[in-house]
């Protein structure tokens, strides 16, 4: 890559850090916001679950209408919205604002993911496409490991509003820099470029039984893992004991049904819990990515994040849904989503199987 290509990917791979740590950095946030606001965790679930579910539909339908127009317009006007949406939510004063707040970040931040593909897809020829991709997906791992553990730090040194300060603060520096060094993406509608109606890619899948089996893969394991992510820190501080300032370093029966256990020893489990629940989306990917011939499969991919965004936003529903809060802050039959997670978890395991035997992999 040139230097040119090289400082376009580092800017997209930074606004990207930012979009993915403020959809991540909510959850981790309920042993601050659940009490501040008084409410309950099926309603902080719902806060939670409106950013996914609304990016859900948001992408979906702007399928229908953005490629009409420059795709770097259509970014920065993205994340213009994205930026005043986590800016209100760092100022909520109370929860249905937040709630409000969490709605306009998702509505403009669904805009988000599909235009960073599909640029990516226009700046990089196709032998350099796949390096330039890996570089934007580090993003998640960067917000997983650096951003949040570093936002909840702050939000222990300061409020809970810090990390929504934090995240608008990097996307202002950021936004010039897209705007000046990023060029005008129009080759798409010169004349002569043919375009799919979204329609008919959407019935190509329907009709599809492995691009379906593909999708309700990835979304059923974003379902199992998600369900536990709302409640760890809650779970972790009020039933468990540990500070604010421990339950940033922090199997799912065993998170659900821990025992009293040392801050070593629980951090041990979490790290392994988290280790394999990163890994096995790496095969799984690779398996979805099997599913479509390689002209179509930014398209599908784009899809597949959709869905995946509204699987999360299911599963915080959920698992609002079968805890309760005790009088002193308790959270209870956490259990129970520990359960319902493995299931579903090896649920994926036989989805998986039907997939990789039907694509020709085993």
């Amino acid at each position: 890559m040139d230097r040119k290509e090289r400082w376009i990917l580092f800017l997209l791979a930074t606004l990207n850090f930012t979009h993915i740590l403020d959809f991540m950095i909510m959850m981790p946030l309920g042993n601050f916001l659940m009490p501040h606001f008084n409410i309950s965790p099926s309603y902080f679930s719902t806060i939670v679950a409106a950013y996914p579910i609304t990016a859900f539909f948001s992408s979906i339908v702007s399928a229908f209408y953005v490629d009409r127009f420059d795709r770097k317009k259509v970014l920065l006007l993205a994340y213009a919205g994205f930026l005043l949406g986590t800016l209100c939510c760092g100022i909520a004063p109370d929860a249905w604002f937040l709630m409000l707040a969490r709605i306009l970040t998702g509505l403009f931040g669904g805009l988000i993911g599909a235009q960073i593909l599909s640029i990516i897809a226009d700046v990089f020829p196709y032998e350099k496409r796949g390096r330039a991709m890996g570089s934007i997906f580090m993003a998640f791992a960067a917000a997983s490991v650096f951003g949040v553990p570093f936002s909840l730090y702050l939000a222990g040194l300061f409020s809970w509003h810090a990390p929504f300060f934090f995240i608008v603060g990097l996307g202002v520096l950021v936004m010039p820099m897209i705007y000046r060094f990023l060029p005008s993406m129009t080759h798409h509608l010169l004349p002569g470029e043919t375009r799919v109606p979204v329609l008919t890619i959407l019935g190509a899948i329907i009709h599809n039984k492995s691009q379906l089996n593909a999708l309700l893969l990835s979304g059923m394991l974003m379902f199992g893992h998600f369900l536990l992510i709302p409640f760890i820190n809650p779970f972790m501080e009020f039933n468990k004991g540990f500070t604010k300032n421990q339950t940033p370093l922090v199997p799912i029966l065993l998170i659900t049904n821990m025992p009293d256990w040392p801050l070593y020893a629980t951090l041990g489990v979490f790290g392994f819990w988290f280790a394999a629940s990163t890994s096995r989306n790496i095969p799984v990917q690779a398996m979805i990515s099997t599913v479509v011939i390689p002209s179509e499969r930014g398209r599908f991919m784009s899809f597949n994040s959709s869905f995946q965004q509204l699987f999360t936003g299911m599963a915080s529903l959920v698992s609002g849904m079968m805890v309760s809060k005790a009088a002193d802050g308790r959270i209870l039959h956490y259990e129970r989503v520990g359960y319902l997670s493995a299931l579903v978890v090896a649920g994926c395991i036989y989805l998986g199987y039907r997939l990789a035997k039907k694509q020709g992999l085993q």
